[in-house]
């Protein structure tokens, strides 16, 4: 009598491996700016002399803490942040509490409205200093650009991963390396089609990077 062995469909992770998961979801800067917005926040409570959890106070009380902190909040040089850095900010704590188990949303929550409205009048206030202007980072030199595109040797498959890759940076619009390893490949072929001159280098291309 002969049995067979059937493999299993689904697999069996344990807390570990799901908490991993979980991790492997926020990119290493998210997490550096998560970090960074809660510290900024619980040295805020230290020097009021508060509570440090803030993450056990109730949607109230944290809507009133948040409403002073967006107004209160300042750099270590006691000048205000910029509007990119507050929002960068609020997000953190938001992501913060969310991988802590609760449920409250602080940017968007019906029940934050108080400390969003300051949060505007912040941001309007910022504006009126000129904090909320973006400074755009200085655009890479017309030599450098030229000695990235010698080094990728379009013959070698990893160096013509490097060039796509580089390309998608400059020509895509993805704020640097942002998201660039969840392109799908109907993004690639519109990338190529735009950047083709003719039907033909762009169906070479396809044919180059198997899609």
């Amino acid at each position: 009598m002969s049995f067979e062995l059937e493999l299993a469909r689904f697999a069996s992770l344990d807390d570990e491996d799901l908490e991993e998961l979980e991790q492997k979801r926020e990119s290493v800067n998210t997490k550096k700016a998560t970090t960074n917005a809660v510290k900024i926040l619980r040295d805020y409570l230290a020097e009021k002399n508060m509570n440090l959890e803030f993450e056990n106070m109730s949607p109230e009380e944290l809507d009133n803490l948040l409403h002073r902190f967006y107004a209160e909040v300042r750099m270590k040089d006691g000048t205000l942040y910029t509007r990119s850095s507050l929002t960068s900010i609020r997000h953190g704590i938001n992501r913060h509490l969310h991988s802590a188990g609760k449920t409250v949303d602080i940017v968007n929550g019906i029940e934050f409205k108080k400390s969003r409205e300051m949060c505007k009048a912040v941001y309007k206030d910022m504006k009126r200093q000129g904090k909320a202007k973006v400074e755009p980072k200085t655009p890479i030199e017309e030599d450098d650009l030229k000695k990235i595109y010698e080094f990728c040797d379009l013959a070698d498959n990893r160096h013509l991963q490097y060039r796509v890759f580089v390309d998608l940076m400059l020509h895509f619009g993805r704020r640097g390396r942002e998201n660039l390893r969840e392109l799908q490949v109907c993004a690639s072929l519109y990338y190529f089609k735009i950047s083709c001159r003719n039907a033909t280098e762009f169906l070479h291309k396809c044919l180059v990077c198997n899609l």
